[in-house]
């Protein structure tokens, strides 16, 4: 894989209903580390892991909690970004998502400069 792409990951599973959202964050970091720039696209029930009332266990991974490190981690230019009809159909407003997530629109994904997409979910 070339140094420095830009890479668009779409979760689309909700948090502790598969694997998939944990994969797409071990993808991620895994593209962090290789200095790629990512785009992260929530569509579908993977809207879910950007609820600020998702309150696991202590002993649990908590993925919402690891997608906001992911987002601020200061050497990685990364989006969260929220399919705005997904959201909708899932009563996910701007008042219930955690920080560092953004309500979108499909046209955010597609207008994307992204060399690679890879979908989770």
């Amino acid at each position: 894989m070339c140094r420095n792409m830009n890479i668009t990951i779409i979760v689309k599973s909700a948090p502790f209903s598969s694997q998939a959202p944990y994969t797409a964050y071990n993808f991620a970091l895994a593209a962090i580390q290789l200095k790629h720039k990512l785009l992260m696209f929530f569509n579908h029930s993977g809207v879910l892991n950007a609820l600020n009332s998702i309150c696991p266990p202590e002993d649990e991974f908590n993925i919402v909690t690891a997608w906001q490190k992911l987002a601020s981690h200061n050497s990685a230019n990364i989006e969260l970004l929220l399919c705005s009809s997904a959201a909708i159909r899932r009563g996910i407003t701007t008042d219930n998502i955690a920080t560092g997530f953004k309500i979108a629109t499909l046209a955010n994904l597609f207008t994307n400069d992204s060399q690679r997409v890879v979908s989770f979910g």
